[in-house]
């Protein structure tokens, strides 16, 4: 236990660290601030904690799986479609399909979701 509370504090410096610099030469890149910033949020995440327990109203078909997997990798509509030798039409069918299933409005909360849920495999690439 105590060996994991030192890890993070390592880690946890190592990030205030990167932000003193990125901060200190925002005026020359102020892109590695803003990608700073976002390492920032991403390493502070919390799932949300609903009052409602998270389980599907319906479960997803097989095919709505696969989508998801997709878009928990950052697909475009086009390249899912590509990769699973459907029209982007379709896609789209199965992503308003996915965003009811899952109660959200769009591609991020999906993902986000389906990450709480233990429907895609918690990876952020």
């Amino acid at each position: 236990m105590r060996q994991n509370r030192l890890v993070i504090k390592v880690r946890q410096s190592r990030l205030v660290f990167t932000q003193d610099c990125a901060r200190h030469y925002q005026e020359q890149d102020p892109i590695l601030l803003y990608y700073v910033e976002q390492l920032y949020v991403q390493a502070h995440y919390q799932p949300v904690i609903q009052n409602t327990p998270l389980q599907l109203v319906e479960p997803l078909s097989d095919r709505e799986q696969d989508v998801l997997n997709a878009l928990a990798y950052s697909m475009s509509n086009k390249r899912i479609a590509k990769v699973l030798g459907v029209s982007p039409e379709t896609v789209k069918w199965h992503l308003r399909n996915i965003y009811g299933k899952l109660n959200v409005a769009g591609r991020d909360d999906a993902v986000a979701r389906a990450r709480d849920m233990g429907l895609v495999i918690n990876q952020i690439i």
